[in-house]
């Protein structure tokens, strides 16, 4: 049974409308006692692909062979794939927290009086390998393709000043929360805490004060009031 292949594969959160609409876009019985071998091994795939989707770090992308390695990986996979270099991202971000540079995601301006002559070679090689080259580290862009595109989630920012985009501690745009699309604004409520969705009333948009009904479909960047009984 459906239910009983289902229960099966709950611990990989695959449910029973996941499993019977991957059936259906294969083409497949639901009868699972008549699946052949390479039928099995197409669900399973299937449902990989649905529940479990990959992305590449191409790492390491400012070493000389990187550009063979990378239209390789492109060649064999059909995975999206990123160049990255972490090390590089690292040395910048701590290269700023130390205020030697003003680094803003793909490129960066020198901003220390005193720079020794092998701080500035290695920053020059990181722009010259990396960041002229790919356009920047590629962490965000892994990031942001991994949450935005990969999963499919939208950021909604919750408030309990709608005018002044607040928290009760005067703190601006406190939260940032991960929904996905799709969402409405009880989602957002019980994500923030249980008692608020059992409460929810409506929901204000904080950019023009409009009231917001429940079934409200949540927009990526949205600053939302949450409004509750109690």
């Amino acid at each position: 049974k459906l239910s009983d292949l289902a229960q099966l594969l709950s611990g990989i959160r695959v449910n029973e409308s996941i499993l019977k609409n991957t059936i259906a876009s294969i083409g497949f019985s639901e009868d699972f006692s008549s699946y052949s071998r390479e039928q099995v091994l197409s669900l399973a795939r299937e449902l990989r692909i649905k529940t479990k989707p990959i992305i590449v770090a191409a790492n390491k992308c400012d070493l000389q062979e990187s550009d063979e390695n990378i239209e390789w990986l492109k060649k064999e996979f059909s995975y999206p794939i990123v160049a990255t270099s972490g090390d590089s991202e690292l040395a910048l971000k701590r290269a700023q927290e130390k205020n030697l540079v003003s680094y803003d995601g793909r490129d960066f301006a020198i901003t220390a009086q005193q720079i020794t002559p092998a701080q500035k070679q290695a920053l020059e090689k990181i722009r010259a390998s990396v960041l002229q080259k790919f356009g920047s580290t590629g962490v965000t862009k892994l990031l942001h393709k991994t949450v935005f595109e990969l999963l499919n989630l939208i950021v909604v920012y919750p408030v309990e000043d709608e005018k002044h985009f607040t928290d009760h501690f005067s703190n601006v745009l406190p939260h940032a929360l991960l929904l996905p699309k799709g969402s409405n604004p009880p989602d957002l409520a019980a994500l923030i805490h249980s008692d608020l969705a059992k409460h929810f009333l409506y929901a204000v948009n904080a950019r023009n004060g409009m009231r917001l009904a429940r079934e409200y479909e949540l927009k990526n960047n949205d600053v939302i009031k949450i409004v509750a009984a109690k």
